[in-house]
C-alpha cells in the first residue's frame, strides 16, 4: 500500500511538472494572497452549509448510481444536473476550488487504483520485495483501495472531512470517465483544474 501511496505523490509531481501548472493555479485566484500553498488545504469552502452538504451528497449519490449502472447515459445526465445544481449554490470561486481539488487530489487517488489494477494484471515484484514482512499482492491492494473508497463515499461528511471528501469523489468520477470515455486522460491537462467540466461535457 505504501508503494501506491508513493505513486500518488509522484502523480502530484507529474501535475506540478506540467509547464502551465503554477501559472494556471495562480490564475484560479484562490490563494487570498497566501504564497505558501497552504490555501489548498485551508481554503474556506462552505463545507458546513446545509445546502452545500445536501448538494454534495446528491452528487455523491448520482456518481454511485452511475457507477452501478456502468455509466448509463441517463445517469451521466443526472450527474451533470447535480453538478450544475451544486455550482449554482456556491460562489464561482468556491466552485473553482472544488473542481480543482477533484482534478488534483481526486485523480491522484484514482491513480492509486489504476496502478494497482495494472500491477495486479501480471507485474512480478522482485524477490526482495516479495519477501518483505508486510507485503500484499497488488490485487489485494486494489480490493482494499476499492473498499476504502466505497466506505468513504457511503459515509461522506463534508463538515467533518472537509477537503478530504474530494479524494474519493474525484477518484469515483475518474472511474466513471474511464467507462464513459476511455480517452479522457488524453485531455487531462487540456481541462486543467476543472474535472467537473470533463464530466459535464462527456455526459
Amino acid at each position: 500500500m505504501w508503494v501506491l501511496t508513493l505513486l500518488h505523490e509522484h502523480f502530484h509531481q507529474y501535475q506540478n511538472a506540467w509547464p502551465d501548472y503554477y501559472s494556471g493555479v495562480n490564475a484560479l485566484d484562490l490563494s487570498g494572497g497566501d504564497q505558501t500553498g497552504m490555501w489548498m488545504l485551508n481554503y474556506p469552502f462552505p463545507y458546513e452549509e446545509d445546502q452545500v452538504v445536501e448538494a454534495l451528497h446528491r452528487v455523491r449519490d448520482e456518481t454511485l448510481m452511475a457507477l452501478d449502472l456502468d455509466g448509463e447515459s441517463t445517469r451521466m445526465q443526472d450527474l451533470a444536473v447535480s453538478l450544475e445544481n451544486l455550482k449554482a449554490i456556491v460562489s464561482e470561486k468556491d466552485f473553482r476550488y472544488l473542481s480543482f481539488q477533484l482534478w488534483q487530489e481526486g485523480i491522484s487517488r484514482y491513480t492509486e487504483e489504476v496502478v494497482a489494477k495494472m500491477a495486479g494484471g501480471g507485474y512480478n515484484t522482485t524477490e526482495a520485495f516479495a519477501g518483505l514482512e508486510d507485503v500484499i499482492s497488488y490485487a489485494d491492494a486494489l480490493e482494499e483501495l476499492e473498499e476504502t473508497r466505497s466506505k468513504e463515499m457511503a459515509t461522506m461528511d463534508p463538515v467533518a472531512g472537509r477537503r478530504v471528501v474530494f479524494y474519493p469523489l474525484g477518484a469515483s468520477l475518474g472511474m466513471l470517465l474511464d467507462r464513459h470515455r476511455p480517452d479522457w486522460r488524453d485531455d487531462y491537462f487540456e481541462s486543467a483544474f476543472d474535472l467537473v467540466s470533463m464530466v459535464i461535457t462527456h455526459k
